[in-house]
């Protein structure tokens, strides 16, 4: 109450908008950042799955020429 009536209840207001607005900045950055994050997280998981397919299908050919006969 003392740093009130010595500041001015402008000051006070003034100083507790900056520091809501230093929060909500901060929050919704980190928001942000976690859903492009995330975004990368998947992109990676969706990469590492089409390299396995890949992965199986050329074995599956390879076995496949592997296990014919010869004529």
């Amino acid at each position: 109450m003392l740093i009130y009536l010595k500041l001015g209840g402008a000051t006070i207001t003034t100083m507790s908008v900056l520091a809501h607005g230093i929060g909500f900045l901060l929050a919704n950055s980190s928001l942000a950042i976690a859903i492009i994050l995330n975004i990368m997280a998947y992109y990676t998981i969706i990469c590492c799955i089409i390299d396995l397919v890949r992965h199986m299908r050329e074995s599956a050919i390879k076995d496949e020429i592997l296990d014919k006969p010869p004529n």
